[in-house]
């Protein structure tokens, strides 16, 4: 799924996880949107019995991607907002 909506899936061990920047430390799953990339932490995952979580994270980017339009300012920038549709 994650493939299919252009974002990058990361199964990562609790060490590689919390190595991350901007993850909650032990959390079983995030999503970075800035790099379109969903980590999940498979031991926390599996621990918390969260079989769940990379559908919830897919779920967050398929949110990000449907939500948002390009819009120019008056001085030409180009910027994302949340769509009125």
């Amino acid at each position: 799924m994650a493939r299919e909506i252009g974002a990058g899936f990361n199964l990562l061990s609790e060490s590689q996880y919390n190595k991350l920047e901007g993850v909650q430390k032990g959390s079983e799953g995030s999503y970075n949107r800035v790099k379109n990339q969903i980590y999940i932490n498979k031991d926390a995952a599996l621990k918390a019995r969260q079989l769940g979580t990379p559908l919830h994270e897919v779920t967050h980017a398929i949110l990000k991607n449907s939500l948002k339009e390009t819009y120019k300012t008056i001085d030409g920038v180009e910027k994302t907002r949340v769509s009125k549709e």
